[in-house]
């Protein structure tokens, strides 16, 4: 019998259709896909969809493709952002997620998940790609007081609202890292 597993993962391209089929050979998955992405001809050459689901939007592809029952799995054609904790979709998605799985392709949808790992206290996972980098680790935010010099926001200090008592710090880090970040995040 497999172990059941509920996951909230977010973004529905190519590092998730990979994933997901192995996802749900490995568990008793129950998935909520947050993806507002339609699926376009380019696409096809990275990214485990039939030509058929080209204008359809991946996440609802995806389950389809996967064939997840309606009870299983719930395509959620919109972005993942912070704002969504403070709506419906907290209930919908946080009271029986064991794990959240970011995938998502831009960095602001990464920070949402990063919040949304601390706020609701679960585990991310965030596996990534875009343009020529990628990004993978494993944050949980019931180890925050063991590991206090990690933090998860590193990569987005950019994105993050910061107090004043963090800016003089963060921009003296902002600038040894930013002649090493691609050219498209600076």
């Amino acid at each position: 019998m497999k172990q059941k597993l509920n996951a909230t993962i977010i973004g529905a391209g190519g590092v998730t259709s990979y994933l997901l089929p192995a996802l749900k050979r490995s568990f008793d998955l129950n998935v909520v896909l947050f993806d507002a992405d339609k699926l376009e001809k380019h696409n096809l050459d990275r990214q485990l969809f039939r030509n058929s689901d080209i204008g359809k939007y991946k996440a609802e592809a995806l389950l389809k493709a996967n064939m997840f029952r309606k009870s299983e799995a719930i395509a959620v054609c919109s972005y993942f952002e912070e704002d969504l904790l403070d709506t419906e979709y907290r209930l919908f998605f946080g009271s029986n997620c064991d794990v959240i799985i970011c995938a998502a392709d831009n960095h602001p949808a990464r920070r949402a998940a990063i919040h949304a790992a601390n706020e609701m206290k679960k585990p991310l996972i965030i596996a990534a790609n875009e343009f020529s980098t990628s990004q993978a680790f494993f944050y949980d935010p019931q180890y925050n007081m063991e590991y206090q010099k990690i933090d998860p926001y590193a990569r987005y200090q950019r994105l993050r609202p910061l107090t004043k008592a963090l800016q003089s710090a963060v921009k003296v880090k902002h600038l040894s890292l930013h002649h090493s970040l691609p050219s498209q995040i600076k």
